[in-house]
Order: structure tokens, then sequence, then C-alpha cells
């Protein structure tokens, strides 16, 4: 059996978690959901720029959608602790969720 990837780390950690992904979401529109769906192949990691060439840290973005309706889209930003797993206090959005698609 082989070692999983740090990649693999953080997604397996976000699907364990997803119920916290999923309050931050549903406590964030004034719609109702019904369904939350991720794309968990969309995870990519990318450095938070801050102008400097290290960046301010790094931070997993994800993709998914609401009730079924690819339109009602949305990326949500979780910054990465220190031992490369996300820091689920951080989620915030990359891409705000808005019921315009309706």
């Amino acid at each position: 059996m082989s070692i999983p990837s740090t990649e693999e780390k953080q997604i397996n950690f976000l699907k364990e978690h997803e119920n916290k992904m999923n309050e931050y979401i549903e406590n964030s529109v004034k719609f109702q959901i019904s369904k939350i769906t991720y794309n968990w192949d969309s995870i990519t990691e990318n450095t938070i720029g801050n102008g400097l060439p290290k960046g301010a840290g790094k931070v997993i973005q994800i993709f998914g959608f609401v009730n079924n309706k690819e339109n009602l889209d949305f990326r949500l930003d979780i910054q990465i602790d220190d031992s490369n797993l996300p820091d689920l206090s951080t989620i915030k959005y990359g891409q705000q969720l808005t019921d315009e698609g309706e």
C-alpha cells in the first residue's frame, strides 16, 4: 500500500469535514439549499499574494454548485496550516454563491 500524497491527504480531510463546508455555505445564503455538490477533481493549491515573492501562505480552492444547478456555482478558499492540511476556520468564498441563476 502506498503512502498518500499531500493532495490526497488534503482531499480526504476535506471529505471528512464536508459538513463544516456545507454549514458555511448554508449559513451564507438567503435561499433554500437542498444539495451541495463539490467537484473533488477541481481542487488546486495556490499561494496567497501579498506582494512578496514568498506570498502570505497557501490556500486550497475547491469548486462546487448547489441544488443540482451548475449555474449556482461557487469556489471556496481554505488556508493550509503548518501540517499541510486545510484550516477550516479560514473558509471563505473565492467566488460568491448567489441565486442569480435561479
